[in-house]
């Protein structure tokens, strides 16, 4: 079972780091909008 295990914790810590790039990517997205919306 310490195998199952460890591989659960590893796809739960891969999953987790794909969503701290999502959030990166969209964190960038609202930057940029936000730059656009203030441009003169």
């Amino acid at each position: 079972m310490k195998s199952r295990s460890e591989s659960l914790i590893r796809l739960k810590k891969f999953q987790v780091d794909e969503k701290r790039r999502q959030v990166s990517q969209i964190e960038m997205m609202v930057n940029d909008f936000v730059r656009m919306a203030t441009e003169p």
